[in-house]
């Protein structure tokens, strides 16, 4: 207690302490800080004192958010807080459905935007393996070979058609050719589908 202060100042470490209303050890440090303001005296200028610490101790920081040095008026309270929006994030589909995000600022919104796609593709795969199970779905190569295998089978009925009604169309009217070709066509069709149908 009552230790002189090494910076040349006519005063103790004590007197400011009690000048300014604080321990000798914030004392200490508002003087390493640089905040405490000597007249050309020596002496302590305690208004200046407290302007200089005020002026440069952030209030929020280490303690209540009105706190302030000895005896400075109290920062204005904040006014009332509005609710602030959530930030605004447009729904946005690309060419293939793939559901994603835009409007989410910096990587943030990368992120975002990517674990959005991702579980958008994973939700795709889950469906076609569902589908694959339910046998909605069979491999391509499958389905191009039942497919060209029917193409196949309805050309060669196709060609042999002239052979086989030749002799049948012998005579007959126009109305009666005309419903004899109808009926061959159909049973064509019909075969085709019937292809396509044992083919899944």
């Amino acid at each position: 207690m009552g230790r002189k202060a090494t910076d040349g100042s006519s005063y103790s470490i004590a007197e400011g302490a009690a000048a300014l209303g604080v321990s000798e050890r914030t004392f200490d440090r508002i003087g390493a800080r640089g905040q405490v303001v000597n007249r050309p005296d020596g002496s302590l200028d305690v208004a200046a004192t407290i302007a200089r610490r005020n002026a440069t101790t952030d209030p929020l920081r280490g303690g209540r958010p009105d706190r302030v040095f000895a005896g400075a008026p109290l920062l204005p309270e904040p006014p009332a807080a509005m609710p602030r929006p959530a930030p605004r994030v447009d729904r946005a589909y690309d060419d293939r459905g793939d559901a994603g995000l835009v409007g989410a600022p910096g990587d943030a919104g990368k992120l975002l935007r990517a674990r959005v796609l991702s579980e958008a593709v994973k939700a795709k795969l889950g469906q076609l393996r569902l589908r694959e199970r339910t046998g909605e779905l069979i491999p391509k190569a499958q389905a191009v070979q039942a497919y060209a295998d029917t193409l196949a089978a309805a050309r060669a009925t196709l060609e042999a058609m002239p052979l086989r009604l030749a002799n049948r169309l012998v005579g007959l009217d126009a109305p009666a050719i005309r419903t004899t070709l109808q009926a061959e066509v159909e049973a064509i069709l019909k075969e085709m589908a019937n292809g396509f149908d044992a083919a899944r």
